[in-house]
């Protein structure tokens, strides 16, 4: 099958820290396919889209539980998501170069 997405999760210490979406078919980039990609992760709701650039967080009241921070690349049909700060373990830093390279 050509349709749908590949899915990429990367895994730091056991925890999933980021996912790769990218799109199979070669349609355009729709904002649909960006309420879906984001969706995947968190209500739409929790999501702040600047441009390119998401940011999620999620709280129980005033307290933020869970925050990720990503970007949609448009032109080459992916969107990368990611947790930059889990506490007691390593950052994660990615460099949007690298990751938006082809293929």
């Amino acid at each position: 099958m050509d349709d749908g997405w590949d899915v990429t999760v990367g895994m730091f210490n056991d925890k999933a820290r980021y996912v790769r979406f990218k799109k199979r078919t070669a349609s355009k980039w729709t904002d649909a396919d960006s309420r879906a990609v984001l969706m995947q992760i968190g209500p739409y709701r929790n999501w702040q889209v600047s441009g390119e650039y998401v940011d999620y967080t999620e709280k129980e009241g005033d307290k933020v539980i869970a925050t990720a921070t990503g970007w949609l690349t448009s032109e080459r049909k992916r969107a990368f998501i990611y947790v930059p700060d889990v506490p007691g373990e390593v950052g994660v830093m990615p460099d949007r170069t690298a990751v938006d390279q082809k293929p």
